[in-house]
Protein backbone atom coordinates (compact mmCIF):
# COMPACT_ATOMS: atom_id res chain seq x y z
CA UNK A 1 0.00 0.00 0.00
CA UNK A 2 0.99 3.96 -0.60
CA UNK A 3 0.41 5.96 2.19
CA UNK A 4 1.32 9.83 1.99
CA UNK A 5 1.75 12.57 4.68
CA UNK A 6 1.38 16.42 5.21
CA UNK A 7 2.87 16.55 9.05
CA UNK A 8 5.92 16.25 10.84
CA UNK A 9 5.73 12.41 12.28
CA UNK A 10 4.83 12.85 16.00
CA UNK A 11 5.79 10.60 18.91
CA UNK A 12 3.20 10.74 21.78
CA UNK A 13 4.03 8.27 24.68
CA UNK A 14 6.54 6.48 25.95
CA UNK A 15 4.98 3.36 24.75
CA UNK A 16 5.21 4.24 20.79
CA UNK A 17 8.75 5.24 21.63
CA UNK A 18 9.77 2.34 22.73
CA UNK A 19 7.87 0.44 19.94
CA UNK A 20 9.43 2.97 16.90
CA UNK A 21 12.80 2.54 18.69
CA UNK A 22 12.82 -0.91 18.15
CA UNK A 23 12.29 -0.24 14.22
CA UNK A 24 14.29 2.52 13.90
CA UNK A 25 11.78 5.53 13.41
CA UNK A 26 12.91 7.46 16.38
CA UNK A 27 16.20 7.80 14.67
CA UNK A 28 14.40 9.09 11.39
CA UNK A 29 12.00 10.97 13.42
CA UNK A 30 14.72 13.13 15.39
CA UNK A 31 16.49 13.57 11.89
CA UNK A 32 13.42 14.61 9.99
CA UNK A 33 12.28 17.21 13.19
CA UNK A 34 16.49 18.44 13.30
CA UNK A 35 16.07 19.19 9.25
CA UNK A 36 13.73 21.35 6.75
CA UNK A 37 13.00 17.91 5.05
CA UNK A 38 9.64 16.48 4.81
CA UNK A 39 8.85 12.81 4.61
CA UNK A 40 5.55 12.91 1.98
CA UNK A 41 5.31 9.72 0.70
CA UNK A 42 6.20 6.19 2.29
CA UNK A 43 5.26 2.66 1.09
CA UNK A 44 4.54 -0.44 3.29
CA UNK A 45 3.61 -4.40 2.72
CA UNK A 46 0.36 -5.37 3.43
CA UNK A 47 1.30 -7.92 5.34
CA UNK A 48 3.48 -5.50 7.52
CA UNK A 49 0.00 -4.24 9.83
CA UNK A 50 2.44 -2.94 12.20
CA UNK A 51 3.94 -0.24 10.23
CA UNK A 52 0.65 0.08 8.70
CA UNK A 53 -0.14 1.04 11.87
CA UNK A 54 2.43 3.63 12.38
CA UNK A 55 2.40 5.11 9.13
CA UNK A 56 -1.06 6.24 9.96
CA UNK A 57 -0.59 7.06 13.46
CA UNK A 58 2.38 9.40 12.21
CA UNK A 59 -0.67 11.31 9.82
CA UNK A 60 -0.34 9.12 6.75
CA UNK A 61 -2.90 8.07 4.79
CA UNK A 62 -3.55 5.23 2.40
CA UNK A 63 -3.49 5.98 -1.04
CA UNK A 64 -3.34 2.76 -2.96
CA UNK A 65 -2.12 -0.53 -3.13
CA UNK A 66 0.08 -1.97 -5.84
CA UNK A 67 0.07 -5.83 -6.86
CA UNK A 68 3.75 -7.12 -7.84
CA UNK A 69 3.83 -9.46 -10.58
CA UNK A 70 6.60 -12.36 -11.15
CA UNK A 71 7.34 -14.66 -14.08
CA UNK A 72 9.99 -17.32 -13.44
CA UNK A 73 11.56 -19.40 -16.01
CA UNK A 74 10.56 -17.93 -19.11
CA UNK A 75 12.91 -20.25 -21.01
CA UNK A 76 10.78 -23.39 -20.29
CA UNK A 77 7.41 -21.50 -20.95
CA UNK A 78 5.44 -22.41 -24.56
CA UNK A 79 3.86 -18.79 -25.28
CA UNK A 80 1.10 -19.93 -27.89
CA UNK A 81 1.33 -17.66 -30.69
CA UNK A 82 -0.33 -14.23 -30.49
CA UNK A 83 -3.61 -13.64 -31.75
CA UNK A 84 -2.52 -10.56 -33.18
CA UNK A 85 1.21 -10.11 -34.19
CA UNK A 86 3.51 -7.75 -31.83
CA UNK A 87 6.18 -5.75 -33.42
CA UNK A 88 8.99 -3.01 -31.77
CA UNK A 89 7.83 0.39 -31.49
CA UNK A 90 9.07 2.71 -34.49
CA UNK A 91 8.83 6.56 -34.19
CA UNK A 92 5.79 7.47 -35.96
CA UNK A 93 4.09 5.44 -32.90
CA UNK A 94 5.36 7.48 -30.12
CA UNK A 95 2.22 10.02 -30.32
CA UNK A 96 -0.35 6.97 -30.05
CA UNK A 97 1.61 5.60 -26.86
CA UNK A 98 1.36 8.48 -25.16
CA UNK A 99 -2.35 9.07 -25.38
CA UNK A 100 -2.54 5.78 -24.42
CA UNK A 101 -0.83 5.84 -21.35
CA UNK A 102 -2.46 9.46 -20.45
CA UNK A 103 -5.26 7.38 -20.43
CA UNK A 104 -3.46 4.19 -18.35
CA UNK A 105 -1.50 6.96 -16.20
CA UNK A 106 -5.56 8.14 -14.75
CA UNK A 107 -5.11 4.66 -12.58
CA UNK A 108 -1.92 5.20 -10.82
CA UNK A 109 -1.39 6.56 -7.24
CA UNK A 110 -0.38 10.02 -8.53
CA UNK A 111 -4.26 11.03 -9.98
CA UNK A 112 -5.56 8.32 -6.75
CA UNK A 113 -4.12 11.28 -4.15
CA UNK A 114 -6.30 14.01 -3.96
CA UNK A 115 -3.80 16.12 -2.37
CA UNK A 116 -1.81 15.46 -5.15
CA UNK A 117 -2.47 18.58 -7.97
CA UNK A 118 -3.37 16.93 -11.08
CA UNK A 119 -1.62 19.49 -13.45
CA UNK A 120 1.15 18.05 -11.57
CA UNK A 121 0.63 14.56 -12.55
CA UNK A 122 0.11 15.45 -16.01
CA UNK A 123 3.40 17.28 -16.51
CA UNK A 124 5.06 14.34 -14.59
CA UNK A 125 3.66 11.77 -16.89
CA UNK A 126 4.60 13.56 -20.08
CA UNK A 127 8.20 14.24 -18.92
CA UNK A 128 8.45 10.57 -17.96
CA UNK A 129 7.28 9.54 -21.56
CA UNK A 130 9.58 11.62 -22.96
CA UNK A 131 12.40 10.07 -21.21
CA UNK A 132 11.32 6.49 -21.46
CA UNK A 133 10.35 6.90 -25.50
CA UNK A 134 14.05 8.55 -25.77
CA UNK A 135 15.85 5.92 -23.41
CA UNK A 136 19.11 4.64 -24.81
CA UNK A 137 19.51 2.14 -22.27
CA UNK A 138 20.82 -1.33 -24.55
CA UNK A 139 17.72 -2.96 -23.10
CA UNK A 140 15.26 -0.81 -23.35
CA UNK A 141 12.47 -2.36 -25.57
CA UNK A 142 8.68 -1.07 -26.17
CA UNK A 143 6.43 -3.70 -28.48
CA UNK A 144 3.00 -3.13 -29.64
CA UNK A 145 0.62 -4.10 -31.73
CA UNK A 146 -1.27 -2.26 -35.03
CA UNK A 147 0.15 -0.65 -37.84
CA UNK A 148 3.44 1.93 -37.63
CA UNK A 149 1.91 4.80 -36.70
CA UNK A 150 -1.53 3.48 -35.31
CA UNK A 151 -0.96 0.99 -32.73
CA UNK A 152 -3.47 -0.24 -30.50
CA UNK A 153 -1.22 -1.70 -27.61
CA UNK A 154 2.01 -1.04 -25.91
CA UNK A 155 4.60 -2.70 -22.88
CA UNK A 156 7.47 -1.10 -22.50
CA UNK A 157 10.21 -3.12 -20.86
CA UNK A 158 13.69 -3.62 -19.58
CA UNK A 159 16.18 -5.98 -19.77
CA UNK A 160 18.94 -6.31 -17.55
CA UNK A 161 21.01 -9.73 -17.60
CA UNK A 162 18.47 -12.52 -17.28
CA UNK A 163 15.79 -9.89 -15.46
CA UNK A 164 13.29 -8.04 -17.52
CA UNK A 165 11.07 -5.09 -16.05
CA UNK A 166 8.13 -4.55 -17.15
CA UNK A 167 7.71 -0.68 -17.11
CA UNK A 168 4.32 0.61 -18.53
CA UNK A 169 1.63 -1.37 -20.22
CA UNK A 170 -1.83 0.42 -22.24
CA UNK A 171 -4.20 -0.62 -24.55
CA UNK A 172 -6.60 1.37 -26.69
CA UNK A 173 -9.81 2.19 -24.79
CA UNK A 174 -11.64 1.47 -27.84
CA UNK A 175 -9.74 -2.20 -28.01
CA UNK A 176 -10.63 -3.56 -24.59
CA UNK A 177 -11.84 -7.00 -24.32
CA UNK A 178 -10.99 -8.14 -27.73
CA UNK A 179 -7.62 -10.18 -26.77
CA UNK A 180 -5.17 -7.47 -26.99
CA UNK A 181 -3.64 -7.29 -24.30
CA UNK A 182 -3.26 -11.04 -23.79
CA UNK A 183 -1.89 -11.10 -27.52
CA UNK A 184 0.79 -8.29 -26.69
CA UNK A 185 2.07 -9.85 -23.32
CA UNK A 186 2.22 -13.33 -25.06
CA UNK A 187 4.71 -12.12 -27.84
CA UNK A 188 6.49 -9.43 -26.11
CA UNK A 189 7.28 -12.05 -23.59
CA UNK A 190 8.08 -15.16 -26.07
CA UNK A 191 10.26 -12.03 -27.72
CA UNK A 192 12.11 -11.13 -24.72
CA UNK A 193 12.76 -14.50 -23.57
CA UNK A 194 14.23 -15.26 -26.73
CA UNK A 195 16.65 -12.19 -26.18
CA UNK A 196 17.77 -14.10 -22.55
CA UNK A 197 14.96 -13.28 -20.04
CA UNK A 198 14.40 -15.63 -17.30
CA UNK A 199 12.56 -13.36 -15.02
CA UNK A 200 9.73 -11.06 -15.44
CA UNK A 201 8.47 -9.05 -12.77
CA UNK A 202 6.30 -5.83 -12.73
CA UNK A 203 3.77 -3.66 -11.02
CA UNK A 204 -0.12 -2.62 -11.29
CA UNK A 205 -1.85 -0.53 -9.16
CA UNK A 206 -5.38 -1.88 -7.59
CA UNK A 207 -7.55 0.65 -9.64
CA UNK A 208 -6.36 -0.86 -12.92
CA UNK A 209 -8.08 -4.11 -12.20
CA UNK A 210 -7.88 -5.04 -16.24
CA UNK A 211 -4.22 -5.79 -16.40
Amino acid sequence: PHFRGDRPPEVRSDDEIGLRERHGLARDVAEHVESDAQIVAARAEPKDSLWRLLLSDLGFQFIDCSLFLELQGLSAKPFPSPRHPTRLAVPEDHAAIVRMAEDAFRLDRYHADPRFPGRLAELRHRRWMQWLLSSTHPGSRTHVIGEPGRPSAFVNVVLEGASLDMILTAVDPAQHARGIGTSLFSGMLAAMRDEGAELATGKVYSANGAI
